[in-house]
C-alpha cells in the first residue's frame, strides 16, 4: 500500500585566492577560476545544482523531474538528500498520497540521517494526521486503490512516530557529532508523538465516562 510519506543547507565552496609574485613577462593568460570549476563539475554535480536551485527558486515540477532523473541514473553521492527533495516536491504541491509515499521511503532508507529523515516523519505525522481516514476506506485511484488498515491517527502514532523516536534516541543522546539544528529537528517530531498521544489516550476516555472517573479515582494508602 502506497502511504505516499529544510530545504537541506548544502556547504558553500569558499575560494581563497593568495596573491602570488608579479611575473615580468607572461605569453599565455592564466586560466580563471570559474572556467576550471566548469571543467570540474561532474554530470551528476550538475545535476545536483538544478535540483538545488528549482528547490530554492520554488519550481517544484522542475524539482521533482531532475530529481527523478538523477534517482533513475543510479547516482550516489547526494541520494539521501536528492530523495528528501523529490518527496518535498510533491509536498509543496498538495500531493500528498505522492509526498507520504516518498516520505516513507526516506524515513525507511535514511533513518539515522536526521537531518532529512526527522522532516520527513514529521510531514507524515502531519499529513496523516490531517487526513484522518478510517479504517476500511480507500485511497489511491485505479490500480493503486488500497483499504486502509487502520485509522490514521493510530497508524501514524503508532507504527511512524513511535517507533523512529525509539530508535534514532540515542542519536539525539549520544552522538557526540549531532548538529544543534538536527537536535533541534528530532525534538520537533519527538514533541509532535507526545502531543498525538496524549490526544488519541483522551478520546477513549471521553467515549467511557465511568472509565475516566476510575482512572482519575485516588490510588488506595498503601499498607
Amino acid at each position: 500500500m502506497r502511504f505516499f510519506f529544510i530545504i537541506l543547507t548544502i556547504p558553500t565552496l569558499l575560494l581563497c585566492s593568495c596573491s602570488e609574485p608579479k611575473q615580468v613577462e607572461s605569453s599565455a593568460p592564466a586560466e580563471s577560476p570559474s572556467s576550471s570549476n566548469v571543467q570540474d563539475v561532474t554530470p551528476e554535480e550538475a545535476l545536483f545544482r538544478v535540483i538545488e536551485s528549482s528547490a530554492e527558486m520554488g519550481d517544484w515540477a522542475k524539482c521533482e523531474t531532475s530529481c527523478r532523473s538523477y534517482l533513475d541514473a543510479k547516482y550516489t553521492k547526494r541520494a539521501a538528500q536528492v530523495s528528501y527533495l523529490f518527496a518535498v516536491s510533491f509536498d509543496k504541491r498538495n500531493m500528498n498520497e505522492d509526498a507520504l509515499f516518498y516520505y516513507g521511503k526516506v524515513y525507511n532508507r535514511y533513518r539515522g540521517f536526521i537531518v532529512i529523515s526527522a522532516p520527513s516523519v514529521q510531514r507524515i505525522l502531519e499529513i496523516m494526521w490531517e487526513r484522518d481516514m478510517k479504517a476500511g476506506q480507500q485511497v489511491g485511484e485505479g490500480d493503486q486503490v488500497a483499504r486502509i488498515e487502520m485509522d490514521d491517527r493510530k497508524a501514524c502514532y503508532q507504527n511512524i512516530g513511535l517507533p523512529y523516536i525509539n530508535e534514532t534516541r540515542n542519536i539525539r543522546e549520544k552522538n557526540p557529532d549531532i548538529t544543534d539544528e538536527e537536535k533541534a529537528l528530532w525534538d520537533s517530531v519527538a514533541a509532535l508523538v507526545k502531543k498525538h498521544q496524549a490526544s488519541l489516550l483522551i478520546k477513549p476516555m471521553k467515549q467511557a465516562p465511568e472509565e475516566a472517573a476510575e482512572a482519575k479515582a485516588p490510588a488506595p494508602p498503601n499498607r
